[in-house]
């Protein structure tokens, strides 16, 4: 057979032209079919990368200038001194006692145990079978949570107000460990703790 063929062989055989593949026409999907069929991988995989290029981000390192003696003279604002170790507030004591509690299985598991009573068809028993343990326990870790964070708060309150002797233009003055800033010079005694 040779290489070559002739033009009248590709004129005449038209049969090749039927099991040729056809070229695919992409059709661009738009909207919630874009959405469903891959779109959301993409959006995630791109807020992925938005969130992880955050997080690495590093923070510009500048030098800075700190006046000793003169605290105010410092053009950046730098936190308090003051120690705080306490969890909850006044506000958010219940709500985080309750989440710390109900985060455990068998805690949760009580609970939707005693709500189910609730419901007649699934009530066995008095209600106060239920509750009462579940409350017993509930009662106890607030009152131990609560000693706690009023000897966390006691704690807080002594270390914050020790006093320290600051070195000044005037001479030594005291003052509360809370009230020291960055610039200050502080006289440390053999028996003071810092």
């Amino acid at each position: 057979m040779p290489l070559m063929m002739s033009e009248e062989g590709f004129e005449n055989d038209e049969s090749d032209y039927h099991t040729l593949p056809r070229a695919r026409v992409s059709h661009r999907k738009t909207g919630l079919e874009w959405f469903i069929c891959g779109g959301w991988k993409f959006l995630c995989a791109s807020c992925c990368d938005w969130l992880i290029n955050i997080c690495r981000r590093k923070k510009e390192l500048k030098a800075r200038t700190v006046w000793l003696g003169c605290p105010e003279k410092c053009e950046e604002k730098y936190p308090r001194n003051a120690i705080k170790n306490q969890k909850y507030n006044i506000f958010t004591f219940i709500p985080g006692v309750l989440y710390e509690q109900f985060k455990f299985f068998l805690n949760l598991y009580f609970l939707i145990v005693s709500c189910s009573q609730f419901v007649p068809a699934l009530k066995i028993g008095y209600l106060y079978t239920y509750w009462a343990p579940l409350g017993f326990v509930l009662a106890v870790t607030m009152v131990r949570e609560a000693v706690d964070e009023f000897r966390r708060y006691q704690r807080d309150k002594e270390m914050n107000s020790q006093l320290y002797s600051k070195l000044t233009i005037r001479g030594k003055v005291q003052v509360k460990s809370s009230d020291i800033q960055v610039g200050d010079l502080i006289i440390v005694e053999k028996v003071d703790a810092f």
